[in-house]
């Protein structure tokens, strides 16, 4: 769960978990998950909840992305937009431990929705493209380190300011990467465990 403070006594803006496939079943210990918004954090318990599928991928080069989509902005200018976390190797510049970088894609089709939830939508081609980098999760050391004061960083860059998507989408893109980094310490990140959950759960990946 993500606070609007330093303490479990500030409103719940944000949480995250495994996937559910019904009112009453959840797919645990898979690599997808549920990224859940509250529309009005400062009223919790009168608030709107908007939930979404974070899924993952590989694609035939073997990069692994977890994708996800949101409503942005506000009032006419809201829309459905389609965003993928996707892993960037150690070593690469600025990576030393790895991580993974934020982009945002178009969608091929409309997004369709039930209720407050949004249903899967279709990848477009370009998935594991170049698209705008909105933010970067950096890992400051590898897992197997003991813990540390700093995990990783999460940083977002100018372009995810000068577009203006509003609070909702900053707040499921900390959640995502709070998630993401739950997930990579159990091994839920890495093409191996991605492969190895479709194979053995019959996950839809």
């Amino acid at each position: 769960m993500l606070h609007g403070g330093p303490t479990k006594d500030h409103p719940i803006i944000a949480a995250a978990g495994d996937e559910r496939v019904s009112s009453s079943k959840y797919i645990t210990h898979g690599p997808n998950s549920d990224i859940i918004l509250l529309q009005d954090p400062l009223n919790p318990r009168n608030s709107n909840v908007t939930s979404s599928v974070m899924r993952a991928k590989i694609s035939e080069s073997g990069k692994v992305a977890f994708t996800f989509h949101f409503i942005t902005g506000d009032g006419p200018s809201a829309r459905t937009q389609q965003f993928s976390w996707i892993s960037i190797k150690r070593e690469e510049p600025g990576f030393r431990y790895g991580g993974f970088r934020l982009v945002r894609h178009a969608l091929d089709a409309h997004v369709s929705s039930s209720g407050n939830y949004l249903a899967p939508p279709q990848y477009h081609s370009s998935a594991y493209s170049d698209g705008d980098t909105l933010a970067r999760l950096i890992y400051s050391k590898p897992f197997e380190m003991s813990l540390s004061r700093e995990m990783f960083i999460l940083e977002f860059t100018d372009q995810a300011a000068s577009i203006h998507l509003g609070g909702h989408w900053t707040h499921a893109a900390v959640m995502s990467a709070l998630r993401l980094y739950h997930l990579g310490t159990s091994g839920r990140t890495s093409q191996m465990g991605i492969e190895f959950a479709g194979s053995v759960r019959g996950l839809q990946l």
